[in-house]
């Protein structure tokens, strides 16, 4: 599959540039305004040989109406999926900015994308303009991927009516597109169009070749080629240099296919044996300027060159308004790349050099170490690669290092053993088999015992995926003693495990602390995936001691630093967008934890498999509240089955296993569920489960406690509150001295819900009252409403007591409210600071959106949640999440509620404009 995040770092923009018609262009009046008749349809399709003349007709139709368009020219590699998606999102972004921000992050989630999700999401975003525009894909013909064409059918399905479709390629698009021709919806323009006529070539010819051809020798030349642009436009570059025009014409023979081999041989041969040097020496780069073409060619005349060929249209396109960056085309540096190789075979390694040079003193490291591999100079390459591993390493980059690193023979590796722990360090982050990891590590002394320095961060890592945090931080601190300043990445990690090692030991405060001075230590080294770190740990802890807002202010800044100058994230800035995905879904802002947590799962997969685990975890349970069962299944057999790869931990195994096991209970599977609990060493009669203590340093000992909240779970679902209570009851103090808040509020609502089970309902009215104590400030929303409707009836019943009795604490009613508009409470049950004869005038709890507005006025139409999603061209499951936030924002439960205390509040009909102007 296509490795989308390095499309991400790279994506080139010049892909989306409407081209100019190119100087002498001869205008195709006939098929502009045939193109104009076409946009009556649905769709233009423009398809025709290779040098037809395609692109040139589309940029002068574009250019003489001035109108609107995005473009996306195509290539190979733009077969794959999520690659075709990207650019296609990105395509639409290029036009209005606005456009194809959500389809990005649906394709950043790291799973195979949903053509018809994205397309749908794309073709929603495109209803809204209302400026018509052209949207062209041009080289269609590199597309054959059958879900790729799916993708576009949709969008012509769905097509709204100000966008016009135009593809153009070299083959029909692998859709049927009969069923358009018979509706009169498309326009096609064939070869037999293109072709031009005796009179455009005349022109045409005149244009191009700077000199005038008899109306004989024009035809002859005209026939011989049948019109092909692309071959009269060759013949009219060799006829620059020609001194008998007539003899040269008359010897044209054979197929269309060899007269193109002949004139593209003759466009290089008669050009002079300089321009022909240059133009061989340049054709191994993708972008080319006049200093990096000197250094290829040992001249300083290469800007001036590259004007020269310009101004021939010789086939070379520019990159910017400037004109200093150029392109060849494709066809030609093909061409051009081919005749090195067969002419120069032994030229071709020692041009990579001199642009790996070139690259190396303008501070480009990418693109040297990318030239030096190129001409197999490994020596070179890994030398700079070591100038350049730690700081790629620091951006969190690890798919582009480690991209290098596999191009590197082993045995080059082997005499870098740096590189060779870099490369040692990308497996183990990988969750490849630990076996095979080891062999790219320096071995350990046999005499002393005593590990390479550059070892000891990655044994020290082991230990503490493992649960052996003594040993974690014992070996980080000799790394730190061991290990030169100037390795920065090494040390740097070092600090981080520490730091770690030293949270899993200690109170939450103590780790806190830790934290900070590693925040310190990396803003003062640089080190952007340190920092980052450092703060995603340090709201890690906010989040378990239940200071939420604190959180996000600490994720945001780390998302801040590791967002570049352009927009894009690094790698790491995956583990900023996890922490706010999950705040977002604790708040119950379900459609904010969807954007954060699917881009943040699909960076973290970018650096570290373990990484991204709380992603797998969180995407699950966000599939799950939103009700798509089979989707948050689907997303734990993922996981489980990188946590199979690994076999240096079992915390990966332990948390999939842990989560699936909920995700079962919540889904009613309990048969399921008492497998892992039988496996996890659970009772399922009624004898005494396992009391061991659990106050042991091992890491069995640590997670014991919260499988006995998920085994509380099971046995509440089983109608078995008493044993729940006792599985509560032993996890409870061990989480209240941790201080895990968020724990300890999860136990304290089980409880309460296992006593109001019991018919306990005074003593289930303290324990909520007490869990709603800790949840209040941080705003916990879901941990209460995931408990359904037990924890709806209790809530009620205690907001019912609150006025009447004092004894249940400092409980503010109105977050109740808030809470109980989260499960679509019956009016009655709204917060009671409200009078009834006020509840007109009783502000909402959090505004509507626009798009809920508008959901809104369609069920008081009486659309169904399908119609709805038609109307809309948006998603069924995205309209449930708009009906959900509002009921909960209405503090309603069904559709006749959510009408009724809209007409109130006046957000419907007249009212709604006075709502909107305050």
């Amino acid at each position: 599959m296509y490795d989308y995040h390095m499309a991400a770092d790279f994506l080139l923009q010049t892909k989306f540039y409407i081209p100019s018609p190119p100087a002498g262009y001869v205008p195709r009046q006939r098929l502009v305004e045939c193109l104009e008749q076409g946009l009556g349809g649905k769709l233009i399709l423009i398809s025709a040989p290779a040098g037809f003349g395609k692109t040139t007709l589309l940029a002068e139709w574009l250019a003489e109406n001035n109108f609107p368009a995005a473009w996306l020219s195509l290539e190979k590699d733009d077969n794959d999926l999520a690659r075709f998606m990207a650019y296609f999102a990105a395509c639409l972004g290029a036009y209005r900015d606005d456009l194809g921000r959500e389809a990005m992050a649906l394709l950043q989630s790291g799973q195979t994308p949903d053509s018809d999700r994205i397309m749908g999401v794309l073709v929603n975003e495109l209803a809204s303009l209302k400026e018509p525009f052209v949207l062209v894909l041009d080289d269609i013909h590199y597309i054959d991927n059958p879900l790729i064409y799916r993708a576009i059918a949709l969008l012509i399905e769905h097509q709204p009516p100000s966008m016009h479709l135009v593809l153009a390629g070299r083959a029909d698009p692998g859709f049927p597109v009969s069923r358009l021709r018979a509706l009169g919806q498309m326009l096609e323009i064939r070869a037999g169009d293109l072709r031009f006529s005796l009179e455009e070539a005349a022109v045409f010819l005149e244009r191009a070749g700077g000199r005038s051809l008899s109306p004989e020798s024009t035809r002859t030349l005209w026939e011989r080629t049948e019109g092909w642009p692309a071959g009269l436009q060759l013949a009219a570059l060799s006829l620059q240099r020609q001194e008998d025009a007539r003899a040269f014409i008359a010897g044209l023979t054979g197929t269309q296919e060899y007269i193109a081999d002949f004139l593209q041989d003759e466009v290089l041969g008669g050009q002079p044996q300089a321009i022909q040097e240059f133009l061989l020496c340049t054709s191994i780069l993708d972008q080319l300027c006049g200093p990096l073409c000197d250094a290829l060619t040992g001249h300083d005349d290469g800007h001036e060159t590259l004007e020269e060929l310009a101004e021939q249209n010789l086939f070379l396109l520019p990159l910017d308004d400037v004109r200093r960056w150029y392109r060849y085309h494709r066809l030609f540096a093909d061409l051009l790349q081919q005749r090195l190789r067969r002419s120069q075979p032994d030229l071709l390694p020692e041009l990579h050099c001199r642009a790996s040079r070139w690259f190396e003193d303008q501070g480009l490291r990418a693109q040297a170490i990318d030239h030096a591999l190129e001409a197999a100079d490994f020596e070179r390459a890994a030398l700079l690669l070591e100038e350049t591993a730690d700081e790629t390493l620091m951006r969190s980059q690890f798919g582009t290092l480690t991209g290098w690193l596999k191009r590197l023979p082993e045995k080059e590796l082997r005499r870098h053993p740096s590189l060779s722990v870099y490369l040692a360090w990308s497996l183990l982050l990988n969750g490849q088999p630990l076996d095979i990891i080891q062999s790219w590590l320096p071995e350990t002394d046999a005499e002393s015992g005593e590990m390479p320095p550059q070892v000891l961060p990655f044994h020290a890592y082991i230990g503490l995926v493992q649960g052996h945090y003594s040993r974690s931080a014992r070996l980080a601190r000799q790394a730190l003693a061991t290990l030169p300043q100037e390795e920065g990445y090494l040390r740097g990690m070092a600090t981080w495990l520490l730091a770690v090692a030293g949270t899993q030991q200690s109170d939450l405060s103590d780790g806190a602390v830790l934290l900070e001075e590693m925040a310190r230590q990396a803003k003062a080294s640089g080190n952007v995936t340190l920092l980052v770190l450092a703060l995603c740990n340090q709201g890690e802890l906010r989040h378990v001691a239940g200071r939420l807002p604190e959180a996000k202010a600490l994720y945001q800044q780390a998302l801040n630093l590791s967002t570049l100058p352009d927009g894009q994230y690094l790698p790491i800035a995956g583990s900023a967008l996890n922490g706010l995905g999950e705040i977002a879904l604790e708040w119950n802002d379900l459609l904010a934890a969807e954007k954060y947590l699917t881009l943040g799962h699909h960076l973290s997969r970018q650096w570290s498999f373990l990484a991204a685990l709380d992603g797998y975890a969180n995407l699950a349970l966000l599939r799950q509240t939103l009700g798509d069962e089979a989707a948050a299944l689907q997303i734990l057999e993922e996981a489980m089955e990188i946590a199979r790869r690994s076999d240096f931990t079992e915390v990966d195994d332990w948390l999939v296993k842990l989560v699936r096991a909920r995700l079962a209970i919540a889904q009613g599977k309990t048969v399921q569920a008492w497998h892992w609990a039988l496996e996890t060493g659970f009772e399922r009669s009624g004898a005494s489960d396992d009391t061991a203590a659990e106050e042991g340093q091992s890491l069995a000992s640590r997670q014991r406690k919260y499988e006995r909240v998920v085994f509380a779970r099971l046995l509440l679902a089983e109608n078995e509150p008493e044993r729940a209570l006792g599985q509560l009851a032993l996890a409870l103090p061990l989480l209240e001295h941790k201080g895990r808040v968020r724990a300890v509020i999860e136990v304290r609502s089980m409880t309460a819900l296992a006593l109001q089970a019991m018919g306990q309902d005074r003593a289930a009215l303290q324990v909520i009252s007490q869990a709603l104590r800790l949840a209040q400030p941080g705003g916990f929303r879901r941990l209460f409403l995931d408990e359904g409707q037990p924890m709806a009836r209790l809530l009620s019943k205690l907001q019912s007591r609150l006025a009447a009795y004092d004894g249940y604490g400092e409980v503010d009613p109105s977050y109740i409210g808030q809470l109980l508009a989260g499960f679509g409470a019956p009016a009655a049950t709204r917060p009671a600071v409200a009078a009834p004869d006020d509840a007109a005038e009783a502000p909402l709890i959090q505004p509507l959106t626009e798009r809920e507005l508008e959901v809104l006025a369609l069920i008081d139409a009486g659309l169904s949640n399908q119609e709805i999603a038609n109307k809309l061209v948006i998603s069924l499951s995205t309209v449930k999440v708009h009906t959900r936030n509002i009921y909960g924002k209405l503090a309603v439960r069904n559709r006749a509620g959510a009408v009724s205390r809209a007409h109130e509040l006046g957000l419907l009909g007249n009212g709604r404009a006075a709502i909107s102007a305050t």
